[in-house]
Formats: C-alpha cells, sequence, structure tokens
C-alpha cells in the first residue's frame, strides 16, 4: 500500500510542474530575472547554473549577456523548484533556445552537472 501512495504522489508532482510564460521586466544578475506571468510577478533564479554577483570579475557581462538577449522579450520557464529566498528555481526558454545552457556554453556561468 505504502508503494501505490508513493507512486500516486510522485505522478502526481511530476503532472502538477509549474510552467509560467511572461515578459522579463527585468534581469538583476545573470542567473536572476524577474518575469510578470498571468498578472503576477516572478523572481526566476535560473536552474544548474551560478554566474558571477555583478560585483565580481565577469559580473556585468554575464547580466549583460542575458539582458540583450531577453529584456521585455516574451519567455517560458519550467518550475523545477522554489528556493529558501522564494525564488522560483526553472529552466529558462527564449525564441526555441534553452538560455541556461546558452549562459553556460558561452562562458558565462558554472554548471552543475547533470542540470544543464
Amino acid at each position: 500500500m505504502k508503494k501505490i501512495i508513493m507512486i500516486f504522489l510522485l505522478s502526481f508532482t511530476i503532472l502538477t510542474a509549474k510552467t509560467l510564460t511572461g515578459t522579463v521586466s527585468y534581469v538583476s544578475d545573470g542567473d536572476t530575472i524577474h518575469i510578470v506571468a498571468n498578472n503576477q510577478k516572478y523572481k526566476i533564479r535560473f536552474y544548474g547554473i551560478d554566474t558571477p554577483e555583478r560585483t565580481q570579475e565577469y559580473g556585468l557581462e554575464a547580466k549583460d549577456f542575458v539582458h540583450k538577449r531577453i529584456a521585455k522579450k516574451t519567455v517560458t520557464v519550467e518550475v523545477m523548484d522554489t528556493d529558501r529566498y522564494g525564488r522560483k528555481v526553472g529552466k529558462v526558454y527564449y525564441n526555441g533556445k534553452y538560455l541556461n545552457k546558452e549562459i553556460v556554453k558561452n562562458g558565462y556561468a558554472g554548471s552543475v552537472p547533470n542540470y544543464v
């Protein structure tokens, strides 16, 4: 019986994974953006990557890379989690591209193995 309950809960979690589609209103840094979706504001942390902070070397370049691609554009976010700061953590897609991977591929971020 416990196995059946666990399978049900797992499948329910998978089926309820949230996808947000909204307009980027602000780029905080290379791995954090703000979007407006469904008339709500969300702070999104890119899943599986880490860019330098704005005050660190290459931090402004990482922010600029993201800003040039998606500022004021519509993105889709596959929400994977919510972090301890209340930010949604997600995979960000724009114009058919997986932006998290593009940031790493262009040298602006490190990635967690098997996440990007």
